[in-house]
């Protein structure tokens, strides 16, 4: 590939976008047969006893997992079934002989398979070696292949806790470094012989360079035995001729080498899988790029000297020295402290350099996977894979020369034309090795992406480099809506990212768009988006000047959660502030009274709103509720359950002092009551001694184990008000655990002060609504104690109507299309357009402020007493040294844009 003219910043990036992902290119003909083994889940090495019992030792501590089942025979799988149906729980790792399958009936199977957990694996061995065992011989679709070897599978479910891909890289990790410990003990217990050395060197375009290295491994010297393969990937030039010529010069017994010449250019990372089959069965590999050269004729020495006596170190990289294209200046490269480098050091620094100041142990060419070397950087990754199997060595002298010049694709260096494809790199290579290394891949990525950013900055024509950029605070929780949401987005958008604290959870359940959610340290240049989305009030508000700083419109939701209340005349001023924003482009609403009350006082002209009621239901909530169980029919006794988190004394913004006042009641009249309370409430929070063991606490319960929980609730009671607390938030109708549990067909009962239900729920058939008042609530109890029928058809009907309501269709299609209209509309983000964006938005500040010290001046709070008056003095001091500020700021903006304006066209 030669060195073309640097394309306009508009082409790559409508072209090389980093969020778009790439297949795998196809692998040309003449590169060989593909080794499987190198695919990651396709390792082939024969288990023992002992190595199927500490990999599934490794499985139960990676994943987690808990609960184990071994089952030999179908009467056995009866059993289990019979047991954990009795006593409701759940299998994580389900070991199976194969005889199991074959035996037992499908009806007994499908059952075993119910029980699995959502982080649930399933292993099937065999004692024939040669019986084929694959996902067919599961039923229903539903779980995928993640290792295979003669006689034993592990498979992982599909839509489990965790995905397959990540499930089969972590095991396919564990396997490798196993073969590697194994075979490195025997090579070190072995009798001392002469080592052999595995050189090979990838080529394109080296006419002027191929020579001098080629010289510098003919050079060495040392206690070792020596071969070469040169790959010339199909250059245009002379370099096979110039090999060749200097190849026969070569008159040393030591060395044997070998040309080999691809017919068609497919670039250097598509060729180190032919490189590593060549190299297997060396006791070391020295891999250099056809451009660079080794300046020590004792290098080789140097580093199996350096391994020997370092047994622990997998591999080792020296020191080196940059040069120009004709070798007449050099630089020292690297130099580093420490001897012992390990995997964050790989990651984040890069320090081994170059691929020519590299050396390897042989056993290392057998394990290393095929897939990353598809992609860019390929030394760095390959180097990154080889720090996960053990630690690495650093010998501290300049070994070898790093050339730099414009002649070969590998030494093209600055520029948006190199960084973009780096960025696609961080991204692609983070999602591979499982997120392993996140926080410094994380790190690495805002590095890219600020030199993106610098680099970009300040050209009017410049297009965003994502379509969507998502802010937010901490990684919503599983059960959480914003949960549902941002993956809903992350999937519509390619080329989106979500800014936020990082929830390995996530990542690893969805890969695919886990490498699209990067930590947050508040300096990811925002102007590198075309739209900005956040899902509170508070993070809007908090980021307000970080946005309009990147000259980025955004969209925000406007919900009962994070920061709204009514009538607050702080939260009025943040609105006030963001409506005001000159970015702002339009907000979404999700409950009536919030949408009456911005519009009615004219703090959002309507046309710039979007309602859409409740919010996207979680995954987890889309299960069918047609096999629960239910009071009055088969069920003994009638459980009620609340389900919140305490923000307030007692609980009282949430109502469970009402549900506790409830309880006493009915426990004092049915004796067939039970209640269930989940969540951060305590036992001690209210007196209820008398209820005894009618009442039970789940504070443990996380929304990943809803789905057990509710399947034996028949009715969730959430009496909720306003004013409960001192803000006087309030709350959305039904709650989010109200809309978990009411998907899973448990009967909604709430209080609804502001009708927000009206239009979207019909009270008695799909929900009960109430008065937040214990004598209200406890009539409505027992009238459907005594009709269980009727509490039945509230709970299906109630299903059926939040899976319309709170569906992904309807919720999603509409924000989406909202966000796709601003996307396509959106204007550059040029310095000119921040500069306008930022004195207007200082402007919006400084009336804000001024409104502020006016409301303090009116009050007459401060004239009640002498300190009052102090802090009022004080209080009124700060605004008016703020808007001051602001003044001068603007002053100060404004000359600045109008030099601006006077030296280029706007």
């Amino acid at each position: 590939m030669s060195v073309h003219k640097m394309p306009s910043l508009q082409d790559v990036v409508r072209s090389s976008n980093p969020l778009i992902a790439s297949k795998m290119a196809p692998r040309p003909d003449f590169l060989g047969e593909l080794d499987e083994s190198r695919l990651i889940g396709q390792f082939r090495d024969d288990l023992s006893g002992g190595d199927k019992l500490a990999l599934l030792n490794f499985i139960l501590r990676e994943c987690e997992l808990k609960q184990l089942e071994v089952l030999r025979g179908a009467t056995e799988a009866l059993f289990v079934v019979e047991q954990h149906e009795c006593m409701h729980t759940q299998i994580d790792l389900l070991c199976l002989d194969v005889a199991v399958l074959q035996e037992c009936a499908s009806s007994v199977f499908a059952r075993l398979l119910k029980l699995l957990s959502p982080k649930g694996i399933v292993c099937i061995e065999s004692n024939d070696r040669d019986t084929r065992i694959d996902v067919d011989l599961i039923p229903g679709g539903a779980f995928e292949s993640v290792m295979a070897a003669p006689g034993f599978s592990v498979f992982a479910q599909i839509k489990g806790e965790r995905s397959p891909r990540s499930v089969r890289y972590q095991i396919d990790l564990y396997r490798r470094k196993r073969y590697f410990e194994r075979k490195h003990r025997a090579r070190l217990a072995a009798e001392p012989k002469i080592p052999d050395v595995a050189v090979f060197i990838l080529t394109y375009k080296h006419e002027a360079f191929i020579a001098e290295c080629l010289r510098s491994i003919m050079k060495q010297r040392g206690h070792f035995t020596m071969r070469v393969l040169i790959i010339d990937d199909a250059s245009p030039d002379n370099t096979a001729q110039v090999a060749r010529s200097v190849i026969a010069e070569n008159r040393d017994d030591r060395i044997r080498f070998e040309l080999r010449v691809n017919p068609h250019n497919v670039g250097a990372s598509a060729n180190w899988g032919p490189a590593l089959k060549w190299a297997e069965g060396a006791d070391y590999v020295a891999p250099v790029d056809g451009d660079d050269f080794w300046s020590s004729e004792y290098r080789i020495q140097e580093h199996i000297d350096f391994l020997r006596e370092r047994p622990t170190a997998i591999m080792s990289f020296n020191s080196f020295e940059f040069c120009t294209a004709d070798s007449s200046e050099r630089r020292r490269g690297i130099h580093l402290d420490e001897e012992i480098i390990g995997a964050d050091r790989f990651v984040r620094d890069n320090p081994v350099g170059n691929l020519g100041s590299t050396f390897y142990r042989g056993e290392l060419v057998e394990i290393f996977p095929l897939e990353p070397f598809y992609y860019t950087n390929g030394d760095w990754k390959i180097n990154v894979y080889c720090s996960q199997i053990g630690p690495s060595g650093y010998v501290d002298k300049a070994l070898s020369v790093y050339r730099l010049h414009g002649g070969g694709v590998w030494s093209l260096k600055g520029g948006v034309e190199r960084l973009l494809p780096t960025i696609d790199g961080i991204l692609k290579f983070n999602a591979f090795t499982d997120f392993s290394y996140n926080r410094q891949y994380n790190w690495l990525f805002r590095e890219s992406a600020r030199a993106l950013g610098r680099f970009i900055f300040g050209s009017v024509d410049d297009l965003g480099t994502f379509d969507l950029i998502i802010l937010h605070d901490e990684f919503p929780r599983r059960g959480e809506f914003h949960y549902a949401e941002f993956t809903a987005y992350l999937r519509e958008f390619p080329s989106s990212l979500l800014l936020a604290t990082l929830d390995g959870y996530y990542q690893r359940r969805y890969p695919e768009l886990g490498s699209r959610t990067i930590e947050d340290d508040g300096t990811f240049p925002l102007h590198l988006g075309k739209l900005i989305y956040l899902a509170t009030l508070r993070i809007t508000y908090s980021a307000l000047p970080r946005i309009e700083t990147a000259g980025v419109p955004f969209v925000f939701t406007l919900c009962p959660k994070g920061g709204f209340v009514l009538g607050n005349q702080d939260v009025d001023m943040q609105l006030k502030r963001i409506f005001g924003s000159p970015l702002f482009t339009g907000v979404i609403v999700t409950q009536h009274v919030i949408h009456d009350y911005i519009v009615g006082n004219a703090l959002c002209p309507k046309e710039k709103v979007e309602f859409s009621y409740g919010g996207v239901m979680p995954d987890s909530s889309k299960e069918s509720s047609t096999s629960k169980r239910r009071w009055g029919f088969g069920k003994s006794r009638l459980d009620i359950c609340f389900v919140a988190h305490q923000s307030a004394p007692y609980g009282r913004d949430v109502g469970y002092d009402v549900f506790v006042e409830v309880a006493k009641a009915l426990h004092e009249r049915h004796d067939d009551i039970c209640f269930h309370v989940a969540g951060a409430l305590r036992p001690c929070a209210i007196d209820i001694s008398s209820l005894g063991e009618a009442i039970k606490f789940y504070p443990s319960l996380t929304s990943d184990k809803f789905s057990r929980f509710f399947q034996d609730m028949d009715l969730i009671l959430s009496p909720v008000v306003r004013g409960a607390t001192p803000t006087g938030a309030i709350n959305s109708v039904p709650t989010d655990y109200c809309v978990e549990a009411g998907a899973r067909g448990v009967a909604i009962f709430t209080a609804d002060e502001f009708h927000a239900t009206k239009d979207h729920f019909t009270d008695g058939e799909d929900i009960v609504l109430m008065e937040a008042k214990a004598a209200d609530i406890i009539g409505k109890i027992e009238r459907y104690y005594a009709a269980p029928e009727m509490l039945k058809t509230i709970g299906e009907q109630g299903a059926r109507a939040i899976r319309g309501l709170y569906s992904s269709q309807s919720q999603m299609a509409p924000r989406i299309n909202l966000l796709r209209e601003v996307i396509r509309n959106s204007k550059p983000a040029g310095e000119t357009h921040g500069l306008r964006v930022k004195l207007a938005a200082m402007q919006a500040e400084l009336e804000l402020r001024d409104a502020q010290l006016a409301a303090v001046r009116r009050s007459r709070s401060w004239r009640i007493s002498a300190p009052a008056r102090f802090v009022g003095h004080l209080v009124r001091r700060d605004f008016v040294t703020a808007g001051n500020v602001i003044r001068f700021a603007i002053v100060s903006l404004k000359r600045k844009f109008g030099g601006l304006v006077s030296g280029r066209r706007i």
